[in-house]
C-alpha cells in the first residue's frame, strides 16, 4: 500500500478553514453569551423602575392628606373672612359657610359651577336678602372664582371683577331697588362677555360658556333674593 502525498496547499487550506470555523464559533458562543446577559440587563432594569414606580407612588398616595392640609393652610391666609373661604364640601352651617376650592377640578368650568352652587345654596338656604350679606357673598364668590378664572376662555377672565364690582356698589347703593338694578347690571356685562365667545367660536359655545352662564344665574339669584326681601 502506498503513502498518498498531500500538497503542502491543500494542507494550508485545510488549516485555514480549521481556524476559520473554530474563530467563527467562539464568536458565536460570545455573541449568545452577550444577549443572554443584556436580556438579564434589561429585565433587572425594568424590575428596578417599575419597583421605584411603585414606591413613588405609594409615597404620592401617603403624602395625600398632608397635601391637603397644606392647601388648606394656604386658603387659611385668605382669611380676612369670619369663616375659612374654601371647604372639603358646601353642607356648612350658615354661619360657618364656606366655598369648595375650584382649583381641584380639571376642568375650569367645573370649578366654576361647585362655587356658584355652594354661593347660591348660602343665598337661598341661609335667607340671604340684605344688601350687607348679599356683598358678603358675593366678595367670596369673587375670590374663589380669581383662583379659577385664568383658565376660563380669554373673553370670561374679568368674571371676578364684575361680581367684585357688584358686590361693592350693592354694599353702598340706596336701597335695595338699585341693589336689584346693580346686579341685573352685573348679569348683563357676563351675557356680552358669553356672545363674545359665540362670535369668535359659535361651535365651543356651550362648553366655553357654561362657566359664565353659572356666574350669570348666581347673580340673577342674588338679584330675586333681594327683590323678594323688598316686594319689588
Amino acid at each position: 500500500m502506498y503513502d498518498v502525498a498531500v500538497p503542502p496547499v491543500t494542507l494550508r487550506r485545510a488549516a485555514d478553514k480549521r481556524i476559520t470555523d473554530v474563530a467563527i464559533s467562539i464568536r458565536r458562543n460570545c455573541f449568545s453569551r452577550s444577549l443572554a446577559m443584556a436580556a438579564v440587563i434589561a429585565l433587572c432594569a425594568q424590575q428596578a423602575s417599575a419597583a421605584s414606580a411603585t414606591g413613588a407612588a405609594a409615597g404620592t398616595g401617603g403624602n395625600g392628606p398632608a397635601g391637603g392640609n397644606g392647601g388648606t393652610g394656604g386658603n387659611g391666609g385668605t382669611g380676612g373672612h369670619d369663616a375659612p373661604l374654601f371647604n372639603g364640601d358646601s353642607s356648612s352651617s350658615c354661619s360657618e359657610w364656606s366655598l369648595p376650592d375650584p382649583t381641584v377640578y380639571n376642568d375650569a368650568g367645573d370649578g366654576v359651577k361647585a362655587i356658584s352652587r355652594a354661593t347660591r345654596a348660602r343665598i337661598s338656604q341661609c335667607q340671604c336678602a340684605t344688601q350687607d350679606c348679599i356683598a358678603d357673598v358675593l366678595d367670596r364668590y369673587a375670590v374663589a372664582l380669581a383662583l379659577v378664572a385664568p383658565r376660563l376662555p380669554p373673553q370670561l377672565r374679568n368674571l371676578p371683577s364684575i361680581v367684585s364690582n357688584a358686590a361693592r356698589r350693592v354694599r353702598v347703593a340706596r336701597g335695595r331697588r338699585e341693589a336689584v338694578n346693580i346686579l341685573n347690571e352685573a348679569v348683563a356685562r357676563v351675557h356680552k362677555e358669553i356672545e363674545l365667545i359665540r362670535a369668535d367660536n359659535p361651535e365651543a359655545l356651550r362648553l366655553q360658556a357654561r362657566g359664565g352662564e353659572f356666574v350669570a344665574g348666581t347673580l340673577q339669584l342674588a338679584s330675586a333674593s333681594l327683590e323678594r326681601a323688598d316686594g319689588l
